[in-house]
């Protein structure tokens, strides 16, 4: 019997999967929170299975103390994740920099650059961002920085720096307003459609086919971007969220490979949504100027103050 606890337990979450039938995408019912914390009791392997389906049901405070658990009772050379987990039910009070570097690698001057980037908003009602210092500027949705010139070889930082504070939040229950059937054809597209991008990954593009399929008949969306935690660094990350219906609901289809219940409507504080991409064609930045395109380098990066 403890073995058939166990192999249900660490199963992939998959909405379609029969053997999880006490787990569903709207909700995390009681009996799916009882059956896990009775495999915990009865040999402790189980106790991370407990912490996420916690977390999934909305009860962070509870799932904080299991991940706690876990963290003390696991080996030194645990994976990060469990450390971004425990992240993830927090409450965040931080502050954010973002980092753009431009660098002429060309042989000649290259004049009146302008940088973009999409104005980070805040993410009501659990997120709340506030821009306390910046080179760019703008009253639009994008953001802009002019560099008057850049020479051969050299290059220049431009930042902004946010306030961000955020609580864990979930959607669920999921309001039946999002009918069964919108509901399944978005986890479905999500499912299916295939990123081909290594690097910088296939979120974007996935987020964008995805966020395509969905506005020919089914509901209006857009493609966010944001940070998030991967061990001691921050990456960035696309997903999309709907506009409508239930505003802000995110959908992660780079996500849904590996965990569906995670995917939908599930807002960890490991997690960082910062912008729409929709405004910068799925770009957190960009650059207009005139010359050879080959010449000009640019990057971004995201780091928290004293770290």
């Amino acid at each position: 019997m403890t073995a058939l606890i166990a192999f249900l337990l660490l199963a992939p979450y998959c909405p379609s999967d029969s053997a999880r039938a006490l787990l569903t995408i709207r909700d995390v019912p009681l009996r799916a929170l009882l059956f896990a914390e009775q495999g915990a009791r009865t040999e402790g392997t189980e106790v991370i299975e407990l912490a996420r389906l916690l977390e999934l049901a909305g009860r962070f405070a509870d799932a904080a103390r299991v991940y706690s658990l876990a963290v003390a009772q696991t080996d030194p050379t645990t994976p990060g994740w469990l450390s971004d987990r425990l992240r993830g039910v927090s409450t965040l009070d931080t502050t954010l920099v973002l980092e753009a570097c431009l660098r002429n690698r060309g042989a000649t001057t290259v004049r009146n650059v302008v940088l973009m980037v999409p104005r980070p908003t805040s993410h009501e009602p659990y997120q709340t961002i506030r821009i306390l210092e910046s080179d760019f500027s703008g009253g639009g949705p994008v953001l802009t920085c002019v560099v008057d010139s850049l020479a051969p070889g050299a290059r220049v930082f431009r930042s902004i720096r946010l306030e961000v504070r955020q609580r864990p939040h979930t959607f669920r229950p999921i309001h039946a307003a999002l009918g069964d059937d919108i509901l399944r054809s978005l986890i479905e597209i999500a499912r299916r459609v295939e990123g081909t991008r290594a690097d910088p990954g296939p979120c974007l593009e996935m987020s964008r086919e995805l966020a395509e399929q969905a506005r020919e008949n089914i509901v209006p969306i857009h493609v966010a971007g944001g940070v998030m935690f991967r061990g001691d660094s921050l990456v960035f990350h696309a997903w999309t969220v709907l506009d409508s219906v239930i505003p802000g609901l995110p959908i992660d289809p780079l996500l849904m490979r590996t965990d569906s219940m995670m995917a939908v409507g599930h807002c960890p504080s490991d997690m960082i949504p910062l912008w729409n991409l929709d405004y910068t064609d799925g770009c957190e930045l960009s650059a207009l100027y005139s010359g050879i395109s080959s010449n000009l380098e640019m990057n971004m990066r995201a780091y928290f103050t004293g770290r």
